[in-house]
């Protein structure tokens, strides 16, 4: 797990499906290179999936879908769900859209193993909302830095208590900044 889940994994993450895609698309490539270096084959997945996702939410929908086609045929191969399931409707809706364009999976038509792959996925998801065309007008509202700071030292374990004497806050201050990065990231 600490393979793929940390810090820079999350605000990847969170650009690709609620933030700023062309962030994520950087940042996933700048990952992709250094993963691909280290050889952390999960790590590189993720990254990957993450790019996808990304790519299609800053209008590069074809990009996307062909970045997820290669995706879907080497995780059909080793069985990977998880990896793509964990990450929700975004990913989800991505599985969708390939499965209802064809053309993006030339040459892997035929091949029982990748189909019976996608179906895994899509049960994986169960039931999934219609996937949209994003628009530029769905603009998410981002993070200050006093939640990102908040955020990261979370993530390092701090508990509610202490976040408040590090960021010289009341309790419940750290609450309403929870509460409002809990909305934000849905």
């Amino acid at each position: 797990a600490h393979d793929i889940e940390d810090l820079a994994m999350g605000r990847v993450r969170w650009e690709a499906c609620l933030g700023d895609p062309s962030q994520a698309v950087r940042l996933s490539d700048q990952a992709l290179g250094l993963a691909a270096q280290q050889k952390r084959r999960r790590r590189t997945l993720k990254l990957q999936l993450f790019k996808a996702i990304a790519l299609r939410r800053q209008g590069a929908t074809h990009d996307g879908l062909a970045l997820m086609a290669r995706l879907l045929q080497s995780l059909s191969s080793e069985g990977f769900v998880r990896l793509v399931a964990d990450e929700g409707v975004p990913a989800g809706q991505m599985v969708q859209l390939l499965k209802g364009q064809p053309q993006f999976l030339k040459g892997m038509q035929g091949n029982p193993l990748l189909e019976d792959y996608v179906e895994r996925l899509l049960r994986g998801f169960g039931p999934l909302p219609a996937p949209a065309e994003p628009s530029p007008d769905d603009a998410v509202e981002a993070l200050t830095p006093k939640e990102t700071r908040m955020l990261q030292l979370l993530a390092d374990g701090l508990s509610n208590v202490e976040l408040a004497r590090r960021l010289c806050v009341s309790d419940s201050t750290v609450r309403t900044h929870l509460r409002n990065i809990n909305m934000k990231l849905n």
